[in-house]
């Protein structure tokens, strides 16, 4: 992957428990890091549920290899929100790895 490539800036959350002062558990985002990607749009799709128009968006972003992420995290790319799905291992020179995420939109109609 040439260095190029990776020419958007992301950055990945993961949940954290946090204890308010009564003892209260709530779960809140924290980031994790903020890496070069490159973001390719997978592709989209647009249906129906429950009388509800939604829209499903792919996209992957790939970065370099690093550990410790995993698909209970999300991304924030462009002020938009991304679950990550899968992470997918570069399999032959482990240089990078790409998150597979999914962003779903609720349109009004």
């Amino acid at each position: 992957m040439q260095a190029g490539k990776l020419n958007q800036i992301i950055t990945i959350e993961s949940s954290a428990e946090v204890k308010d002062v009564f003892g209260g558990v709530s779960f809140q985002w924290t980031q994790v890091c903020r890496p070069y990607c490159h973001v390719r749009f997978i592709n989209g799709r647009e249906f129906a549920k429950q009388g509800i128009q939604l829209a499903e968006l792919t996209v992957s972003f790939r970065i370099r290899q690093r550990k410790g992420i995993d698909h209970l995290m999300r991304v924030k790319f462009d002020g938009e929100i991304y679950q990550i799905i899968a992470v997918l291992p570069d399999a032959q020179g482990k240089a990078y790895m790409d998150l597979a995420c999914k962003k779903w939109i609720e349109h009004e109609s």
